[in-house]
């Protein structure tokens, strides 16, 4: 998890950020087995907890589709020959 002191100012707000991620991240037994990078962007400061929340099982939620896309295609059988 990167979250630098631009898009975060106080060292409360990083840890509180970190916190919920790492929480509904484990909270998500059903997300394959990946690295993740969790990059902070401008305005993470000014949402609370009940609006992160939201948007974090969301981006994990993406997470979980393209992942299952992923594995979609790859496991296709090969029809072209």
């Amino acid at each position: 998890m990167v979250f630098s002191k631009k898009n975060l100012k106080l060292s409360v707000q990083r840890n509180r950020v970190k916190r919920l991620v790492r929480e509904t991240f484990r909270t998500r037994p059903d997300l394959p087995a990946l690295d993740i990078v969790v990059l902070s962007r401008q305005g993470l400061a000014t949402l609370s907890n009940a609006e992160l929340n939201p948007v974090l099982t969301g981006l994990w939620q993406r997470l979980k589709k393209k992942s299952d896309q992923l594995q979609r295609t790859t496991n296709q059988p090969d029809t072209a020959s």
